[in-house]
């Protein structure tokens, strides 16, 4: 089974909102992430990972009309 992760290198080139996808919510979002990894028993290995982790942040601008009779 799988023991072991690291994080992927983020390229720059497919960050499409810098004030979502900034290095402060990227090192929350790793701290958080790792936190929950550590505690179920898997470890960083960045050398030779079992599982390389990357993510992405969607924002969506969306609205939302209520109307009441």
């Amino acid at each position: 089974g799988y023991s072991t992760f690291a994080w992927m290198r983020k390229d720059s080139s497919t960050i499409q909102n810098v004030l979502f996808d900034n290095g402060i919510i990227g090192e929350e979002i790793a701290e958080t992430v790792n936190k929950e990894l550590e505690q179920k028993g898997y470890s960083i290995n960045p050398s030779n990972p079992d599982i390389l982790l990357q993510y992405t942040i969607i924002i969506e601008d969306k609205e939302k009309w209520i109307t009441s009779p």
